[in-house]
């Protein structure tokens, strides 16, 4: 997709979710992407990304260097069963590596299995809220590196 048509995509996700939780109103439409909210924790961000056939919810930590993501990312994995009962579709758990230095907990929603893109919104923001309601919790609860 082209810049403008990104900017469009996430002005009109930002719309429909805005309609439903204010929440929404802290996204930012860009012609990137992916555009991403604060958790309140540092380098840990609730974000969606656009890709060719398919769209991703997640939970990123980065910018914080390779051992502090890695770190955040273990103690949530320690809530792995908890975490993925909470989201009603399947997430992957991709921990910090040398090479990205990012840690992922995301959700591939296919546009494929969307009748349209309304329903695909939806798809986005419901897998969007799960995150959040199953996630924050153990977000707050991280520990830094000492």
């Amino acid at each position: 997709m082209s810049g403008d048509r990104n900017y469009q995509f996430w002005n009109e996700l930002i719309e429909k979710g805005a309609s439903l939780d204010a929440y929404y109103h802290g996204f930012n439409p860009r012609k990137s992407r992916a555009i991403q909210q604060r958790t309140g924790i540092p380098g840990v961000f609730l974000c969606f990304r656009l890709r060719g056939s398919y769209t991703q919810v997640t939970l990123t930590i980065e910018n914080i260097g390779f051992e502090r993501s890695v770190h955040f990312f273990e103690q949530l994995y320690q809530h792995r069963q908890q975490i993925e009962e909470g989201i009603s579709v399947p997430i992957e758990w991709q921990p910090a590596n040398e090479k990205t230095k990012s840690s992922r907990i995301l959700a591939t929603l296919q546009f494929d299995n969307s009748p349209s893109i309304e329903e695909h919104y939806e798809l986005m923001i419901v897998t969007m809220d799960e995150f959040r309601e199953t996630l924050l919790p153990y977000i707050n609860q991280l520990q830094d590196l000492k």
